[in-house]
């Protein structure tokens, strides 16, 4: 009997573990948008490690057309901001911001 209730024990901890694991998978969509916010920190200086950590930890099982994107989106993201002025930039700016609420959600 308290061979069964470990092994139920060990089995839901491992299931709650893994329902934990699967929660944290984001859509392909929040993964594109961790890729612009991740170039658009890069080139306000911030720090982008949160949305590189985000993205990395979600890489497997992406398409390789959703990863081209990414990298895409975040390259582009870099270019915009670093050729922005005037209300261009200030709206960049307020995307950052927006991606500082995601990152302390």
């Amino acid at each position: 009997m308290r061979k069964f209730a470990l092994i139920a024990a060990v089995s839901a901890a491992a299931l709650t573990a893994a329902a934990a694991g699967a929660a944290e998978r984001i859509t392909d969509v929040e993964y594109l948008q961790a890729a612009r916010c991740a170039g658009l920190a890069q080139a306000a200086g911030g720090d982008a490690s949160f949305f590189e950590t985000k993205m990395r930890q979600n890489r497997q099982g992406r398409s390789d057309y959703v990863r081209a994107q990414a990298r895409t989106g975040r390259d582009q993201a870099r270019s915009d901001f670093r050729a922005a002025s005037g209300e261009a930039r200030a709206q960049l700016e307020a995307e950052i911001r927006a991606c500082e609420q995601m990152r302390n959600a």
